[in-house]
């Protein structure tokens, strides 16, 4: 017989059980922010608990800017309320690193997702912290958009990942 879930057992496992309870990681995009003043992924397919996120060398053109995060579930046609993922009080001479965790996003209630966030600016902790990111219609997340407010993203990259 096959292990079930949950149970404690030295029953061998198929290759079927340990595929369908697999969990983990999936990098679903890696979006590049050297221009413009948005950038999103969209087709997030269904599945995922939570995305696990991380800025590597992201910056502005300007110092005083804002970071900012939106969810929407109807692919990017629109997005939900914006969530500032910053200050005005990032340097854009400094790169904004670090890591942000959204969860709930397959829930169908719009305001049930939710971030927590350690970011920092040239070595300066701007962000650890917790919030509301509310999805515009109430269904699940399927896509996810990044922007910033003075001038213009000049740098780094953010990687976007799926967590089962």
């Amino acid at each position: 017989p096959t292990a079930s879930v949950a149970t404690n057992t030295t029953q061998l496992a198929t290759t079927a059980f340990v595929l369908a309870n697999k969990g983990g990681m999936t990098l679903l995009g890696t979006l590049t922010t050297t221009s413009g003043t948005s950038h999103s992924l969209t087709n997030i397919a269904a599945g995922y608990r939570k995305l696990y996120i991380e800025f590597d060398g992201v910056s502005g053109t300007s110092t005083g800017i804002t970071t900012n995060v939106s969810l929407s579930s109807t692919n990017g046609a629109a997005y939900g309320t914006i969530h500032p993922l910053t200050s005005s009080t990032v340097v854009a001479a400094n790169t904004l690193d670090g890591w942000i965790e959204i969860g709930n996003i397959s829930s169908t209630i719009a305001n049930a997702k939710t971030v927590i966030k350690s970011l920092q600016n040239g070595g300066t902790i701007l962000a650890i912290a917790a919030g509301l990111v509310p999805t515009n219609t109430a269904a699940v997340v399927d896509a996810i958009q990044f922007s910033i407010t003075a001038n213009a993203f000049d740098a780094g990259s953010i990687r976007i990942y799926g967590v089962k």
